[in-house]
């Protein structure tokens, strides 16, 4: 009997030639056999997904440390390599837009570029995208973290420029519009006060 059972269960005798001899015997007999198949196929069935999805678990973990660990590697890579052209470009002072557009044609840098996968026509522009205090001049944290920001493509670049052109008509259009709003409470205020003139 336990050796018909095992058989059923793993195939060795089909499950259903058991069940026609047992539906001979007691229909109370099939009924038992044919739960004891289902809960044991579904028993097997969740230990082995369980197994499964376990190592899959398991292999996920690992595969995103290995993926933090060699990005961390890359990013430091990218930081001493960074500060290495900046220090080559200008020696520990603040690169001035001739000297970046001077140095932007280099091997080294062209090389860098298109390590991180960027690819810019306009030296000026990216220049531009580099200097985010807008004070005419890039510092080593300006270069090094505003290479890590744009790395990805020259998309990024036209992206980030068309953020920073639009930041700044949209402060310019705030400024005027405040202008334009002290003339015209201005001109109010006079209108009010020849009002009271007049009524008197």
């Amino acid at each position: 009997t336990m050796l018909t059972l095992f058989m059923s269960v793993t195939g060795g005798v089909d499950w259903w030639q058991v069940a026609r001899l047992l539906f001979h015997i007691s229909e109370g007999y099939l009924v038992i056999f044919l739960l004891f198949v289902a809960i044991t196929v579904l028993a097997v069935m969740n230990v082995i997904s369980a197994v499964f999805v376990n190592d899959a678990m398991e292999y996920a973990n690992m595969d995103i440390g290995v993926r933090v660990k060699r990005e961390l590697d890359n990013t430091k890579f990218m930081v001493e390599t960074l500060t290495d052209l900046f220090n080559q470009m200008n020696r520990g002072e603040a690169l001035s837009m001739r000297d970046f557009l001077l140095h932007s044609e280099s091997e080294d840098m062209n090389l860098f570029c298109s390590l991180i996968g960027l690819h810019f026509t306009d030296g000026q522009a990216l220049f531009k995208l580099l200097d985010v205090d807008r004070d005419g001049k890039v510092g080593i944290d300006e270069f090094v973290i505003g290479f890590l920001r744009l790395k990805g493509g020259a998309i990024l670049i036209d992206i980030n420029v068309t953020m920073q052109e639009t930041k700044a008509l949209v402060k310019s259009a705030l400024v005027e519009n405040r202008s334009t709003l002290k003339a015209l409470t201005s001109s109010i205020h006079s209108i009010f006060d020849r009002l009271e003139v007049l009524e008197m």
